[in-house]
């Protein structure tokens, strides 16, 4: 069976199409956060190539919204309540200017950047 011209542009405008849709969807995956899935996890030598993400030094506070009755924080990108876990840590205590996290051996007090 021979393709004419229109079925062969109809194929390669579908192919540009998916192939659009796919390096969207990979765009919007990495930007979230996520490993690309074409970037390997181990070089030619052996050596892990990934970041692991291990708490503290990737805990950013980025926002609070406090009240007496209702409190959340932005810490890196997600909301949390007080109970919440990020990482290895509880949310022990939301206030107006600061978050106090815990875990097993360790309390870290994360403040508001004042302006």
């Amino acid at each position: 069976m021979r393709c004419n011209s229109k079925q062969k542009r109809a194929v390669v405008i579908g192919v540009f199409l998916l192939t659009g849709i796919f390096l969207t969807l990979a765009d919007k995956s990495h930007s979230q956060g996520q490993r690309d899935p074409m970037s390997p996890l181990v070089s030619i030598n052996g050596q892990i190539l990934i970041a692991i993400d291990d708490g503290p030094s990737d805990l950013i506070l980025q926002g609070i919204l406090y009240s007496p009755d209702s409190a959340s924080v932005i810490i890196s990108g997600e909301i949390l309540k007080e109970n919440d876990k990020i990482y290895d840590y509880l949310v022990e205590k939301i206030s107006e200017k600061q978050v106090i996290l815990v875990n097993d051996n360790e309390k870290i007090v994360l403040k508001l950047e004042e302006e």
